[in-house]
Order: C-alpha cells, then sequence, then structure tokens
C-alpha cells in the first residue's frame, strides 16, 4: 500500500528553532516527503503556530516527539518530578495541537539513559499508569494519542519491547504504541511478528536503518516489516528518524559517533527513494 513518508529534523540539528524549520520544510517537501516531523526538546525552541503556518502552506504533515531528557521521569521520583514532567507532556501535547499532529510520540515514562534493576515491574507499571494517566486525559481531550515508545536496553530498562508496553499501557485510555524499527532490531527476536501482536496499538513509527543510516542499506526485512503493519491495521506514516554527528549534543545522546551517509541530506533521500521503491508497490 501507499504510505506516507515523514523524516523528522533530528537528521540536521538539535534542538531544532524556527530558522532551521523554516530552511529543513521547504527541501523535504520538494525531495518528496509527505510529513516532518518536530521534536519538542524544550517548549519555546520553536513557535508551534509559526511552524503549524509554515507546514499548511507548504502542504507537510507534522508530527511531534517528546523528549525526555534528565530530569524527566514518570517512575520511582519525587513529586515534583513527576509533577514538572506531567506539565512538560502538556505543553507538548499543546504543541502537537497547533501543528496538526495527532500523536506525540516517545518515551513517555523515564529518562532516556535511566536504568535501574526492577524488583517488581509490574508495581514499576502500576505507577507508570497513574502518573501517564492525567496526561493522556489531557491528549485525548484534545484529539492527540500518547504513543509510548519501547527503547533498547542500553537507554532504559523499564520498557523495551512491544509485549512489555502493551503490558506496561493495559487500560490506559488514551494511549497507544510508537514503535521505532531501531530498537526493534535489538529487542525484539521476530520484528514482524511484534508489529502483528502490537495490532491496532499501533499509533507511529519510526524507520531507520540497523545502524541509524538510510532504510534499505542493511540487513532488516522491509518487506516483512512492511507486511505486518498491514496486518496490523497500521495506515500512518513511516517517519526516518536519525542524526547527525555533526552535533555534539545529540551525537553524544545518540551514540552517534561516525558519519552514517556520505551527507545527511543523501541519508534522507536514499532512506526516501528506498522506502518508496516498497510502498508504492
Amino acid at each position: 500500500m501507499t504510505r506516507a513518508l515523514g523524516v523528522n529534523t533530528w537528521v540536521w540539528v538539535s534542538p531544532l528553532d524556527d530558522e532551521a524549520l523554516a530552511r529543513l520544510a521547504p527541501r523535504v517537501r520538494d525531495w518528496g516527503f509527505d510529513a516532518i516531523e518536530l521534536p519538542v526538546e524544550s517548549p519555546g525552541d520553536w513557535d508551534p503556530h509559526r511552524a503549524g503556518e509554515l507546514l499548511r502552506e507548504l502542504g507537510l504533515d507534522a508530527t511531534v516527539v517528546l523528549v525526555m531528557g534528565p530530569g524527566r521521569e514518570l517512575v520511582d521520583a519525587p513529586h515534583a518530578v513527576v509533577a514538572e514532567t506531567q506539565e512538560y507532556l502538556r505543553r507538548v501535547v499543546d504543541t502537537a495541537v497547533a501543528v496538526g499532529s495527532k500523536v506525540i510520540a516517545g518515551p513517555a515514562y523515564t529518562s532516556v539513559g535511566r536504568a535501574w534493576r526492577l524488583p517488581d515491574r509490574a508495581a514499576a507499571y502500576r505507577e507508570l499508569r497513574a502518573n501517564l494517566a492525567p496526561v493522556a486525559e489531557y491528549a485525548a481531550e484534545r484529539g492527540v494519542t500518547v504513543a509510548v515508545e519501547p527503547l533498547n536496553r542500553y537507554e532504559t530498562s523499564l520498557i523495551n519491547t512491544v509485549d512489555q508496553a502493551l503490558d506496561a499501557l493495559d487500560g490506559l485510555p488514551g494511549t497507544a504504541l510508537a514503535l521505532d524499527v531501531y530498537h526493534m532490531n535489538i529487542e525484539e527476536t521476530d520484528i514482524p511478528a511484534a508489529i502483528v501482536r502490537a495490532g491496532d496499538r499501533i499509533a507511529h513509527v519510526q524507520v531507520c536503518a540497523n545502524d541509524r543510516g538510510a532504510p534499505g542499506r542493511d540487513h532488516l526485512p522491509w518487506r516483512e516489516i512492511l507486511h505486518a503493519l498491514d496486518l496490523a491495521g497500521y495506515t500512518g506514516p513511516l517517519v526516518i528518524e536519525s542524526f547527525t554527528a555533526h552535533n555534539a549534543t545529540i551525537a553524544t545522546a545518540a551514540s552517534i559517533w561516525r558519519p552514517l551517509a556520505p551527507t545527511q541530506d543523501a541519508l534522507t533521500v536514499d532512506g526516501l527513494t528506498f522506502l518508496r521503491s516498497l510502498t508504492d508497490d
């Protein structure tokens, strides 16, 4: 089936700002993407209303990703930290509304890189549901879904797999799953089967090569992955998420120690060309 394709601005820049978006969005449109993904590292980095106007003028859809940096926690944290994190996530919801995104996606549970042994995982998941519930309700009232992303074992110990995410979010309205094939390649023994198990709980999908490079320049079973998404009933966009090695902050956060393509533009265009060749079959 033909699918909408998008790309995250992290391919080029972090943090995003108005000037960078004004420069990148027309190029993304001209290459043939349908959507652009906008990270909210800190509310106020870029103007959501200005961004919304720009994207509407260009005919680009928007998706929004949340960023769980240091100090953003919903589990095993002081009440004040949880409250601040909930307020941040509400601000991300407001941003999504302004740019027309129906999802906010990301690891909405603990800061990326925080890992600890969980003597009682079920209790941790109960705490997550309790602390995420007010945010999910706020989002649902505004037509936005909180899509929770499992991360690999080196970035969290809380939610690594589809099955853990389904367990953690069980019975929590307003939430769904965000799947990232980079993390799935590390944690799932059978990526297509995990996608099928996620089924109609999938609200967002991010794609890249197994090394964070261009989709298709890797060993991932792309036709099987896309077939599994069809079986799961997912009709949303596939968004290329990668990072630049030329930004010290993001290179360290995402462990990007070398260029993953001749240029970041090449990574993007090559990935788009490959995905189009599959999704337009």
